[in-house]
């Protein structure tokens, strides 16, 4: 059976369905954004390659792939989460609920804007567990702010990680003048250290790093 795409829909991505790639803009009066579709992904479905942006501000949140869950053997596309001065953003990269059997995340890039006293939260692939044999993808955090924000990264899993899933290789990059806090799984996942940076360990197999130094618009 081919692949047949899909441009954004309300339901569920299917069979070998596949998400149209596209630009995504933000705004006060449409704050949340998903990248494929407002249900979950099943079968051997894939979200698309979509860029998200915002115009004025307001509190947005952001899903890359599904607002639901990612199931069977469906794949995240590789988003990019691009963030604005004094805004706060929550953003999945994948899934906005949880990601299990063999489903895998995309290789996302979330990247914060330049401005002071942004409060974002970023997952890697999935905000809720993921269960199974699921695969995290290859996810890229880069923090700009130049001062007093607070970022909060979680790698892979925003819930637990059980069965055999896995996170992928993920690399986390904070602002020396914001306080962040990253969540990693896995030994790959690599930090730049910071000046006073300190690093924690929290649950099994996941890193605390704390570096603390003082329907959407289509274009």
């Amino acid at each position: 059976m081919r692949r047949q795409p899909v441009p954004l829909t309300p339901g569920d991505l299917v069979n070998r369905q596949f998400g149209t790639d596209d630009n995504l803009i933000g705004t006060p009066d449409a704050p949340t954004l998903f990248g494929d579709a407002g249900g979950s992904m099943f079968d051997f479905s894939k979200g698309g390659n979509d860029t998200f942006d915002e115009i004025g501000l307001s509190n947005y949140t952001f899903y890359g792939d599904v607002v639901g869950s990612i199931f069977d053997f469906a794949q995240g596309g590789d988003d990019t989460f691009n963030g604005l001065p004094t805004v706060g953003v929550t953003a999945y990269g994948d899934a906005g609920a949880d990601m299990s059997d063999h489903s895998k995340g995309g290789n996302d890039t979330f990247l914060s804007g330049t401005g002071r006293q942004q409060i974002n939260t970023f997952f890697g692939d999935a905000g809720g567990a993921m269960s199974g044999h699921a695969q995290g993808g290859d996810d890229t955090f880069i923090t700009q702010t130049v001062q007093g924000g607070t970022h909060t990264f979680y790698g892979d899993a925003g819930g637990d990680m059980s069965g055999h899933s896995k996170g992928g290789n993920d690399s986390f990059q904070g602002s020396r003048q914001a306080t962040n806090i990253f969540f990693g799984d896995t030994p790959g996942a690599t930090c730049p250290t910071t000046p006073r940076a300190a690093m924690t360990h929290s649950q099994p197999e996941r890193t605390q790093a704390t570096h603390s130094t003082e329907m959407p618009a289509v274009t």
